[in-house]
């Protein structure tokens, strides 16, 4: 059982690109997750503002809100509390910055979020993915 009472932990997989978004989310549902795709950071917003998601893989990059994005503005309008753990995916290593700053000490964001970069090796996203999962987010 879940922390939210599912049966397999619940995935939100956002990416524009049809085809990766396809292939990882048939990962996920491999791995055990239940999945929800999003094929932008909108749509990601929609889906994380009305459902709840023990786990989020968000593209760095997407038209209308990049990952990053996402994360702020769910944020601004829910508190830090409604945030899953995060993976933000992304060829652009500035990203990786961000999630460094955005989640040190003093910041903001008090979930757990971490970056992979693309292209994607599914060896290093299921290793973030369980990391992700097990760890406890500030109190």
């Amino acid at each position: 059982m879940t922390p939210h009472g599912h049966d397999k932990p619940r995935l939100l997989l956002a990416d524009d690109d049809a085809t990766l978004r396809d292939s990882l989310g048939e990962f996920f549902v491999r791995e055990g997750f239940a999945v929800e795709l999003a094929a932008s950071g909108l749509e990601a917003v929609d889906l994380l503002q009305r459902q709840l998601f023990d786990i989020s893989v968000l593209d760095g990059h997407m038209p209308g809100l990049t990952g990053p994005q996402v994360l702020r503005r769910l944020l601004a309008e829910l508190g830090p509390t409604a945030i899953p753990p995060t993976l933000l995916v992304s060829s652009d290593r500035t990203i990786e910055a961000w999630v460094r700053d955005f989640t040190g000490a003093g910041a903001p964001l008090l979930t757990a979020v971490d970056f992979v970069s693309k292209p994607v090796r599914l060896d290093a996203l299921r290793r973030s993915i369980r990391q992700l999962l097990r760890r406890q987010p500030p109190q």
